[in-house]
């Protein structure tokens, strides 16, 4: 039954109603869904479809509907005023019970983990801003506290054009939507197709989610045409109902507004009406929109425009305010935009359809629509809203010299810095446009310098040095040098930043001793790559690691500890002192809170870890990173630490798994930031182990045209190249490959460490094939006592069986058994399966054939599971050599899955959609569904409950 508190208001109710023609589908589909979740199944409901389809009317029969079942609501309006400050949406949701007549209520949904939820809600956040993740959180346990409180009803909360959300908003609903499972919860949302929003990925993640009940109002037909004309001319003739569906298309929207075109014209309803009609456009239809304000007061013209201006929100005293009207002239304006149905009966003002509103906003020059939300600034600021949404309005006003507006605009920004440091900026430049007082410029450049470098904008140095030019005082320069030298350390301008770091240590003031500690730590990073200007920063570096182990380090401490790490594993530092250092570096788990650490500093802890082969705990690392970025949604995190962890399954021999994460990667953020080897290099290498030759060669030729010959990953290129000419049987192109990466390393990298790139190994096989085995055994034996000096097992294991086939014979063989059995006692590595298999080949060839048998079925095995096409297949002749008949490769059952189908195949099994196996895997869904069909073909089952009782039963079986 559809109640009404206003009865002014129902013939516009009667109007909304009668857009539901053709509609008894979706108004079905809310009241099985609203009644679920009132008996505690919660459920995610999204209307989604373009503009005009109805979509505002089926949210509001949302509404009417829970009413009507005792079930409390709560309606958001997105608007895209409001997109850029957090949670802004959120606020605007729950705002009507944390400022209502029942304090008991909202003091009960806000204790525990809803604290910061109600913090929001009452104080708004604090000048530094808040992470994102617990404060998500804490707004779903506010709105299950009031959902599940003893006696409470269900909720409901309606939210309207929710592609217009603010990110934060949107993440809290997505994040909302994934734990509605056995709570009285329903969430209705309108989104409208093709429409950008500040999170895709969160939108997309609400129209796919498991809860999700999605519903598409289609176009009304002839017949429902005929319907919604006969309910405004009854006896319409049948060529004017003809006419009105051709030139509506059925778009409710556009038909309920010609209609009252005509209505308004006192057009009939005829074929002469039905002829008129045929001239007309859909554009014409929206344009009488504005048309129809011409035909009534200039103050119902103000108020039209003041609520275009102040959104969805607006009360008659706002809106009189702004439209310089007193209180009683714009509520009889209000009364008649509202008779003229422009906007709904009753506060708060709101349009009627977004696109009036899009319609009355376009009609207002621009110097006229600048001066209003400069009105509406002043008057949401003297009404004391949020500082977010003033500056919303006065980003788009006029500079007019007035000190309140830089203050504002600074406070925002203030808000913006950590969570939106673009918007923060942009906040800044318009707060230094003010033309206010020149004692605040140099406040207001530097605070402008900071946020671009915050924001990564390319110009953001040159900014910083300006603000240092014209800073306040000697606190104020040491604050901007240590922000001029961590921008052009993330521009990669290493050198740059080492000189504008070490000038400003040098003109510190003692009495500034207190900025020293970041500023030395933001110099050891910036030249642990400059290989003439790390003697400069050794003090800094023995200073901060004492420091380290008692007492706990800044951020840009824990990234300078990072890069010392890093540093220490590329020269001939043993593995348990890397160890060390990178453990100090990661804090448990504390360098992850680190926004700064999301790209480069996490991928260079990493990297020392698997140069020292230390390849599990870089796994493991990887893992808390993933993680954590679930829990915060970080792309870029998540990204990384996919691509960290490709080159760990890499080095454990999982090519396939390897390669698929890798490939996923490529041409991103992680791509540009690589510094020894990135996506890209990885795919090759996965290439040349499944003896693709011509894709490695094809792959090499563009990494080759892409790096700089001086810079880390130049090395990395070279012994890749030269193992390829090694597959070609090109040995003295791998030779000279080779030797040109080892003198790039050493001489001018200063890399000693063979785990960074194990050359020397390279070139002595190139040398024994050349005829040159002499001259091959020095360079492996020193590599070999250099690996095992620094406890890097893989190359040792790599050294030892390269070294047993040089050598042949018994003592070669003797070799290859050391190599084997190192393996064997250590984590699984690329390195212990060729071992494996070249130590069967050797017997084989030693005439030991049934010896040969069981280290080259090992080596077949561990090359099948992990996608090394090339050994496998050199692997399964050598058997074959031996008089063994090995196995073909199973083509069905369980054992025939891939690794990475096999991880689809478990996540699909635990219920996860197709969306949520790609991003916990960093796939494409198109790469999980491909998986997911070969596991249905492979395992001959057709669902995913078939697949989950298949792996329960080989679990217990």
């Amino acid at each position: 039954m559809r109640t009404r508190a206003d009865d002014g208001a129902s013939s516009v109710r009667a109007a909304l109603r009668s857009v539901l023609v053709e509609r008894d589908h979706e108004v079905a589909a809310l009241e099985s869904a609203l009644a679920r979740a009132a008996d505690g199944a919660g459920r995610l409901i999204v209307i989604d479809g373009p503009v005009g389809r109805g979509k505002s009317c089926l949210v509001e029969a949302a509404g009417d509907i829970a009413s009507a079942k005792g079930m409390r609501v709560l309606r958001g309006f997105a608007n895209e005023l409001e997109q850029e400050f957090s949670f802004g949406l959120a606020i605007q949701l729950f705002e009507p019970l944390a400022h209502g007549q029942q304090p008991e209520l909202w003091s009960a949904a806000t204790r525990g983990a809803a604290g910061r939820a109600g913090q929001l809600l009452e104080r708004g956040l604090d000048a530094n801003g808040v992470d994102d993740y617990p404060l998500i959180h804490s707004l779903y346990v506010l709105a299950k506290n009031l959902a599940c409180a003893e006696g409470a009803p269900a909720l409901v909360l309606l939210v309207e054009d929710v592609h217009w959300a603010d990110q934060s908003s949107l993440r809290f609903l997505a994040y909302l939507a994934q734990r509605l499972h056995g709570v009285p919860i329903a969430l209705v949302a309108s989104i409208r197709t093709g429409s950008p929003s500040t999170d895709p990925a969160a939108v997309q993640a609400l129209r796919d989610g498991r809860a999700t009940i999605r519903l598409e109002p289609a176009l009304l037909t002839e017949q429902g045409v005929s319907s919604l004309v006969g309910s405004h001319f009854p006896g319409a003739a049948a060529d004017f109902i003809s006419s009105c569906h051709v030139l509506t298309g059925g778009n409710p929207f556009l038909l309920v507004e010609l209609l009252s075109e005509a209505r308004a014209d006192g057009l009939s309803p005829d074929a002469d009406t039905a002829s008129r009609l045929r001239s007309l456009t859909p554009e014409a239809i929206v344009s009488a929109v504005v048309a129809r304000l011409a035909g009534i007061s200039e103050a119902a013209r103000a108020v039209a425009s003041a609520v275009s201006i102040l959104g969805s929100k607006t009360t008659v005293k706002q809106a009189a305010e702004v439209a310089q009207l007193d209180l009683d002239e714009a509520a009889r304006a209000a009364d008649a935009l509202a008779a003229a149905r422009v906007i709904r009966a009753g506060e708060p003002l709101s349009f009627f359809h977004p696109l009036t509103r899009s319609a009355v906003a376009a009609s207002i020059s621009p110097l006229a629509k600048g001066e209003l939300h400069r009105r509406a600034a002043s008057v949401l600021d003297a009404e004391g809203a949020a500082v977010d949404v003033v500056a919303a309005h006065l980003l788009k006003a006029p500079p007019a010299s007035d000190p309140r507006t830089v203050e504002v605009l600074r406070n925002a920004a203030a808000r913006s810095r950590r969570h939106a440091p673009a918007y923060a900026a942009q906040l800044l430049e318009r707060a230094a446009a003010e033309h206010g007082s020149q004692d605040l410029r140099p406040t207001l450049v530097a605070e402008l310098a900071e946020a671009e470098a915050s924001a990564g904008v390319p110009h953001a140095p040159e900014r910083l040095s300006e603000a240092i030019e014209i800073a306040a005082g000697p606190e104020q320069r040491a604050q901007l040098a240590l922000a001029h030298g961590r921008a052009l350390y993330g521009q990669r301008r290493l050198r740059e930043a080492a000189d504008t770091l070490q000038d400003a240590l040098r003109e510190l003031d003692p009495e500034l001793a207190h900025h020293a500690r970041d500023i030395q730590a933001v110099f050891v990073s910036a030249t642990a790559l400059l290989r003439d200007r790390r003697a400069d920063a050794a003090p800094f570096r023995e200073a901060l690691v004492k420091r380290a182990t008692s007492e706990p380090p800044s951020t840009d401490e824990r990234i300078a500890l990072v890069h010392i790490a890093l540093l220490e594993s590329l020269r001939d530092t043993p593995r348990d002192r890397v160890r060390e250092l990178a453990g100090l570096a990661w804090a448990d788990g504390e360098l992850l809170d680190d926004a700064a650490t999301e790209l480069l500093g996490w991928q260079l802890l990493t990297a020392a870890l698997m140069f020292t082969d230390q390849l599990e705990l870089a796994l493991e690392r990887c893992d808390a990173a993933f993680e954590v970025a679930g829990e915060r949604e970080s792309s870029v995190l998540m990204a990384t630490a996919a691509y960290c962890r490709s080159w760990a399954l890499f080095g454990q021999g999982r090519i396939e798994e390897a390669a698929e994460q890798a490939r996923q990667l490529r041409g991103g953020s992680v791509r540009r930031a690589a510094q020894f080897r990135g996506p890209d290099d990885l795919v090759a290498a996965c290439h040349l182990q499944r003896g693709d030759l011509d894709a490695v060669e094809s792959a090499v030729a563009d990494l080759a045209a892409s790096a700089e010959d001086t810079s880390h990953r130049w090395p990395f290129i070279l012994d890749l190249r030269a193992q390829l000419r090694l597959a070609q049987h090109r040995p003295q192109e791998a030779l000279e490959d080779a030797m040109d990466a080892g003198e790039q390393l050493e001489v001018h990298l200063g890399v000693t460490n063979p785990g960074v790139v194990a050359w020397r190994s390279t070139a002595a096989v190139a040398l024994h094939q050349l005829g040159e085995t002499e001259r091959a055994t020095p360079l492996l034996e020193e590599e070999l006592s250099r690996a095992r000096s620094l406890g890097v097992t893989r190359v040792v294991i790599r050294d030892l069986r390269i070294l047993g086939n040089l050598t042949g014979g018994d003592a070669g063989i003797e070799l290859l058994r050391e190599a084997v059995a190192l393996g064997e006692h250590y984590p699984p590595r690329l390195e212990s399966v060729f071992a494996l298999a070249d130590l069967g080949a050797a017997l084989r060839r030693s005439n030991q054939r049934a010896a040969a048998r069981d280290p080259l079925r090992q080596a077949l095995e561990l090359s099948h599971a992990g996608g090394m096409t090339a050994l496998e297949q050199r692997v399964r002749t050598e058997l074959t050599a031996t008089g063994a008949r090995p196995r073909r490769t199973m083509l069905s059952g369980i054992d025939a899955l891939t690794p990475s189908e096999s991880r689809v195949a478990e996540f699909a099994a635990d219920g996860l959609t197709t969306r949520q196996i790609a991003m916990a895997l960093t796939l494409s869904p198109k790469t999980v569904e491909t998986h997911l069909r070969h596991v249905y073909q492979k395992l001959d089952v057709s669902s995913r409950d078939e697949l989950s009782a298949l792996l329960r039963q080989e679990e217990t079986g």
